[in-house]
């Protein structure tokens, strides 16, 4: 194992594990949450409130520097507490905000950050049987649940549930040094694209491999991408987070049902896309984005083209449920 240099930056955050929704960030905030090095926003056995997403306001920078200093101050003033080495947040949503994305930056010139991804197929399914869920349990009469088909329109979306959210390049463009189309600039006006930072993505199924080696080696990749002298909680002894059972329900999906055919489709092409860019755009576009196991990775996002409902065609695939 090679060695790590330890950065003490004390100006700002270390790390920040920005995106994407339902994509194991929530379970990578209570890993982390559990090292003694790291002090995370947000709290760490309480699912719903274990996010930082204050720094998507528009006083983002003072809200997250005020709470860095509540915590320092709280570790200098306990004498049995060990100072942490690592500051991090968690904010799935903010890859996608621009306010969001230009606070970050001012935070500090020496961020780590850690971004997640899925199948797209999986993903819509998963982010729309969250919402319901979160619409029964907070008993919100106000609002009617749009049936899945009627988001096959990109335009359309219901509580972040989107056919156009499963792109994820949209909001990967800002993270690195990629060449713009007319589409992407018009898109992408009065936006400030973040400086290089050191940038580690990975897909859910790498969270829960059950390739022991590989899962391995991608827990000691992520130490060393955020610089932490001391090994990572193992995966499996960590338990599956923000997977509340929404079957329950009436609104409930599975995608693989035929009558969600069409979605499966759109998202389909879509994945194809946006795999083809991640693998030959995305990735050569900076030396500073890292993968675990490049040929998994790389082998996880092909998937992306397949349709997971048809097991058949989908040789050597494994669909994690998180």
């Amino acid at each position: 194992m090679s060695s790590i240099t330890i950065n003490n930056n004390t100006s700002g955050l270390d790390f920040a594990i920005l995106g994407f929704p339902k994509c194991g960030t929530t379970f990578l905030r209570k890993v982390l949450g559990y090292h003694s090095d790291i002090a995370m926003g947000g709290r760490l056995e309480d699912e719903e409130h274990s996010e930082f997403c204050q720094i998507q306001h528009n006083d983002g920078v003072q809200k997250t520097m005020a709470w860095l200093e509540n915590e320092r101050s709280l570790a200098e003033a306990s004498s049995n507490q060990q100072l942490p080495k690592q500051y991090g947040i968690k904010c799935p949503s903010m890859v996608r905000k621009p306010r969001a994305i230009v606070n970050l930056v001012k935070q500090s010139n020496e961020m780590r950050l850690v971004l997640g991804l899925r199948h797209p197929v999986r993903w819509f399914e998963s982010m729309y049987n969250y919402r319901v869920g979160t619409h029964y349990r907070h008993n919100d009469l106000n609002e009617t649940i749009p049936h899945p088909n009627e988001l096959l329109d990109t335009t359309k979306q219901w509580r972040d549930v989107s056919i156009s959210h499963a792109r994820y390049e949209d909001a990967l463009k800002r993270l690195a040094e990629v060449r713009f189309n007319k589409r992407d600039m018009k898109e992408m006006k009065d936006r400030k694209v973040s400086p290089h930072y050191k940038l580690f993505i990975y897909t859910t199924d790498q969270l829960h491999d059950t390739n022991e080696t590989r899962r391995l080696q991608f827990q000691i990749d992520l130490q060393h991408h955020l610089r932490l002298t001391s090994p990572l909680i193992d995966f499996t002894k960590v338990r599956k987070t923000n997977a509340q059972d929404s079957s329950q329900y009436k609104d409930h999906i599975d995608i693989c049902d035929d009558e969600y055919g069409n979605i499966r489709n759109k998202l389909i092409q879509q994945g194809r896309i946006t795999s083809d860019w991640i693998r030959n755009t995305f990735l050569e576009s900076s030396d500073n984005i890292i993968v675990s196991d490049m040929n998994y990775f790389s082998s996880l996002l092909q998937e992306w083209g397949v349709d997971p409902c048809r097991p058949n065609s989908l040789t050597g695939f494994k669909w994690v449920s998180q």
